[in-house]
């Protein structure tokens, strides 16, 4: 996999919208890497994953300058998505990226989150 770096200057095809279910619609992003952050190591907070759990997300989660918007993005490196899709760097390489959960797994694991993070929120209370 071509993996990101801080300081280079990327174009790929990205998802406009990045949920699952959503009819996949590509549009080429040029963006510029500020910060690569690998969530094996640096994991997300529990509270994004509940607040957004329809979101396809990968290993590595690339902050950036979106050059086109002239605005601060988050892209998922190697996100999960319904169709193959190819990154594409300025030198001209391409990787394909991988599929990941149904819409159905990611609600599932999203409320049972919620769960062990916040029990007085289940319907059921947990015997004292």
């Amino acid at each position: 996999m071509l993996l990101p770096r801080a300081g280079k200057i990327y174009s790929f095809l990205y998802p406009v919208c990045n949920e699952v279910g959503v009819v996949l619609e590509l549009t080429r992003r040029r963006a510029l890497v500020r910060r690569v952050r690998y969530l094996k190591k640096e994991p997300l907070r529990i509270e994004d994953i509940i607040r957004r759990p329809m979101v396809n997300r990968g290993e590595i989660l690339v902050e950036a300058l979106d050059l086109d918007k002239d605005e601060e993005r988050q892209y998922y490196w190697d996100f999960a998505s319904a169709a193959e899709l190819v990154l594409v760097n300025e030198a001209g390489q391409a990787t394909a990226i991988k599929t990941g959960p149904s819409r159905y797994e990611r609600l599932l694991f999203a409320e049972l989150l919620a769960r062990v993070t916040a029990p007085e929120r289940m319907a059921v209370k947990p015997a004292a």
